[in-house]
């Protein structure tokens, strides 16, 4: 599976059957989907509307199949008030997680019903949008990914340095470059929790 990200939660899994798009959201969300030509997209906020084309929108709760991808939405709530959505991925054997726009950390029931991730989009903004650095540590211990890639950043005119994402590996304890795409596999994956940090397109 191929991964490009193109800003804030926006990236695309393109997969040996099905491509997917999370969170194509703004003013150039229409231009994005018609570039990257996704058959599913998810969208993790609330929005008053969905896009619409040539693919399957899934924009809350429930379990979903579209092209050999499995696709379970799980509710997420900030105040005890619902404002998104979570989704699990399987896709080419691997396990997919986008926390979306996460803005407090999961309940324990909440994270066990997210068992067996190989992959992590995890926000670290911690800019009252989403959860910070130190609350994203923490939902990796409990999640246990194999990888993970961080989001709700911008990088800055000196790459990671001053930025969110930052704080985030140093708080992880790991030291990372940033590269165009990442291509994964299940028999790639690495032994232990791996940060991987993608450039926006």
């Amino acid at each position: 599976m191929e991964l490009t990200w193109h800003g804030w939660s926006c990236f695309r899994l393109k997969g040996k059957e099905a491509s997917v798009v999370t969170d194509p959201i703004g003013p150039a969300s229409a231009s994005i989907l018609s570039k990257l030509s996704p058959d599913i997209v998810t969208i993790s906020q609330r929005m008053a509307e969905s896009p619409a084309g040539p693919f399957r929108v899934i924009d809350g709760p429930g379990e979903y199949e579209v092209k050999s991808v499995l696709i379970t939405g799980h509710p997420s709530f900030f105040q005890g008030k619902r404002v998104g959505s979570i989704f699990r991925m399987e896709i080419d054997e691997l396990v997919v997680c986008h926390l979306g726009q996460l803005k407090e950390p999961l309940t324990p029931s909440q994270a066990e019903s997210l068992s067996g991730v190989d992959l992590l989009f995890i926000p670290v903004a911690g800019d009252g949008e989403s959860i910070d650095a130190t609350k994203a540590v923490e939902m990796i211990t409990i999640i246990e990914p194999r990888m993970v890639i961080p989001m709700h950043f911008e990088l800055g005119q000196n790459g990671v340095a001053g930025t969110p994402v930052e704080k985030f590996c140093h708080e992880i304890g790991q030291s990372v470059s940033v590269q165009p795409r990442l291509v994964v596999a299940k028999s790639s994956l690495p032994a232990e929790t791996s940060v991987v940090l993608l450039e926006p397109r």
